[in-house]
């Protein structure tokens, strides 16, 4: 939330969208890494077919966290606190 009141909105959206490339990269390669050791037949292939859905995540969770910072904005929330 502070790094959407303290840049502009397309400097924030750059940063989410780069962000979301790294979670969809680390996924790739973590799955084309680690898959194999559990499914012999896993691999690049797998890896590769996990992308559009990891994407997806990706776009929600962008979309996600600006109608969160809208609505705080609107609340006229400054700061969040622990319980």
């Amino acid at each position: 939330g502070l790094l959407f009141v303290k840049t502009k909105k397309k400097k924030f959206l750059l940063i989410a969208i780069i962000g979301e490339i790294i979670m969809v990269g680390g996924y790739f390669l973590s799955e084309t890494l680690f898959l194999p050791l559990i499914f012999e037949e896993a691999g690049f292939a797998v890896a590769v077919t996990g992308v559009p859905f990891n994407s997806i995540q990706g776009v929600v969770n962008i979309i996600v966290a600006v109608l969160c910072i809208k609505l705080l904005q609107k609340l006229k929330v400054k700061e969040l606190r622990e319980f």
